[in-house]
């Protein structure tokens, strides 16, 4: 989904609060950041930080927050160092059974599967 978020930029202006917005969501990750926290944080009602998101960066906040979810929960089965209910958990998941129907969504193998993999 990152590839999806660079691409999507390819032909946009540079957005200036585009990192210091990215360097937030990943600082939160573990904690289940949401738009609403995210536009409240940058000074912007919800509805429209979701619109400008879009408009700015290509897809939707909730993509955005998906793909850095599920790139950060990849580099952590690689690493093989933890569960995949921590995995879940660190990426913002309560759910294990959600966390994982998103992550096959998202690579087309379960988190397990993924793991094996190695």
């Amino acid at each position: 989904m990152k590839q999806a978020v660079e691409a999507s930029r390819v032909n946009k202006p540079v957005w200036s609060l585009y990192t210091d917005i990215e360097r937030y969501v990943i600082e939160r990750l573990a904690r289940g950041v949401t738009l609403k926290e995210v536009a409240n944080r940058f000074a912007y009602s919800p509805n429209y930080f979701g619109v400008l998101f879009r408009d700015q960066v290509g897809i939707s906040f909730n993509d955005f927050l998906v793909g850095l979810r599920m790139n950060r929960a990849k580099e952590m089965l690689q690493s093989q160092r933890f569960k995949i209910y921590e995995v879940a958990d660190q990426v913002g998941y309560k759910s294990l059974t959600y966390f994982t129907r998103t992550f096959k969504k998202a690579y087309g193998m379960t988190p397990g599967s993924y793991k094996k993999l190695g």
